[in-house]
């Protein structure tokens, strides 16, 4: 089954135009009646143990709430995207732009996907 890995803060959390939060999360809701699974992670509770681990989850579990973004897994961390479909980031860039670009050109596309959020 194909899965889609979101970073949920910086994608749909720190998004700062509404209309395209709500775009992100009926996009993600339709892939997942497709038959996706939908992977929230966050690199912020990388590392926790618990209980600070716990109140992490329950933090994303609820931000993911609050927004309606459709989750059937959470990991904290890096979950690994061998087999996804998509991996959604806000610090991203996709292997043609790099080897396509130098650093300063990759630094330019990610400010101009930062400006975009």
């Amino acid at each position: 089954m194909d899965r889609i890995i979101l970073e949920l803060e910086g994608v749909v959390e720190h998004c700062s135009e509404p209309a395209r939060r709500v775009e992100i999360v009926r996009r993600l809701t339709e892939y997942r009646a497709g038959g996706a699974r939908i992977v929230l992670c966050s690199s912020v509770g990388a590392g926790l143990v618990p209980p600070d681990a716990a109140r992490t989850i329950d933090s994303l579990l609820e931000t993911a709430t609050d927004y309606g973004v459709p989750c059937d897994e959470l990991f904290l961390g890096d979950p690994g995207a061998s087999d996804a479909l998509l991996v959604i980031d806000d610090k991203a860039i996709t292997f043609a732009e790099l080897v396509e670009y130098d650093a300063a050109g990759i630094a330019r596309i990610l400010q101009a996907e930062a400006a975009v959020a």
